[in-house]
């Protein structure tokens, strides 16, 4: 015959075995090794709506655009020299120097997925 667990015993051991899995199973998301005090963001699509959606990001870091039509990176150089632009965005996401925080995605709707789920796979934040 098994002996008889009442109650505390079974609450402390399931505790106690709870405490070990999420010390030992449960690790910590690395931090960013150089934080920053704006995000470093890249916009996709850049054009009409998209341009709106740029405007709006004044309050933090645009290191790069990107679009298809090449036209619109006449206004967001105006705005900022130095951004870099690319007119694919998978040439974009390849490009680890641009220690990218995260991408603001302005595209039509039907293009959304792949490119936030590009972005999501290399650890960004999607907006």
């Amino acid at each position: 015959m098994s002996p008889r667990i009442d109650r505390r015993d079974w609450l402390g051991g399931s505790l106690a075995s709870g405490l070990f899995a999420a010390t030992t199973c449960i690790k910590p998301a690395a931090a960013n090794p150089k934080p920053h005090d704006k995000l470093r963001l890249a916009a996709i699509g850049v054009g009409n709506r998209g341009f709106d959606n740029y405007l709006a990001l004044a309050d933090e870091e645009v290191v790069a655009v990107c679009d298809v039509d090449e036209r619109f990176f006449g206004p967001v150089k105006d705005s900022r020299p130095d951004v870099a632009t690319f007119a694919d965005w998978r040439e974009l996401l390849a490009r680890d120097d641009l220690d990218l925080d995260g991408l603001v995605i302005s595209t039509p709707d039907h293009t959304h997925a792949p490119i936030a789920l590009a972005a999501l796979r290399r650890g960004l934040h999607v907006y």
